[in-house]
């Protein structure tokens, strides 16, 4: 094979299938069972929570997803879930069921600016690990649990988590 072989090229304007056209038949705009089931039976409690930092204070909008057989005991492990850029605590509605139901209580909160949370007149990291921060502990008191919490976090929540770690580390589980 000489230094100058190509391959051919799959020419745009033929009228063969892609490549992908068996990927594109299995896809489909219907949602699958587990999704279906997921959703139907979505069930949470809506909290809010004030939030203050130096300059103001904030009311902090966070779903809370408790497990059916829950039984109050002092080791109840929380989760808080923290979305991304430009989202809200809705995007976690097919992930957070399944965590409540491995027994963990789940709070997926709604970053100040988005989703129903209220808005600031300034956005910072810190800020935001401070509202993160603010849920986590008060689902923990009101929860009694002696554990605790573990953040996970979603794109830029990911980077929020990060803030918190650095800042609170000690009172975080994960």
């Amino acid at each position: 094979m000489s230094a100058c072989y190509k391959e051919p090229v799959i020419s745009l304007l033929s009228s063969s299938p892609s490549p992908w056209h068996n990927m594109e038949q299995k896809l489909s705009s219907t949602p699958p069972p587990w999704f279906e089931k997921c959703i139907k039976e979505l069930h949470f409690q809506d909290r809010y929570l004030n939030v203050p930092n130096k300059h103001d204070t904030c009311q902090i909008h966070y779903q809370l997803f408790v497990p059916s057989d829950l039984i109050l005991c002092q080791a109840i492990p929380i989760v808080v879930l923290v979305h991304g850029g430009g989202a809200h605590s809705r995007w976690w509605d097919w992930t957070a069921p399944f965590i409540a139901k491995d027994g963990y209580v789940v709070a997926c909160i709604d970053m100040s600016g988005q989703g129903d949370s209220d808005t600031r007149p300034e956005y910072t990291m810190e800020i935001n690990a401070l509202e993160v921060m603010a849920v986590a502990r008060a689902t923990t008191q009101e929860f009694s649990s002696s554990q605790k919490p573990i953040i996970i976090g979603h794109s830029f929540g990911g980077y929020i988590t990060l803030m918190c770690g650095q800042k609170h580390g000690d009172e975080l589980s994960g």
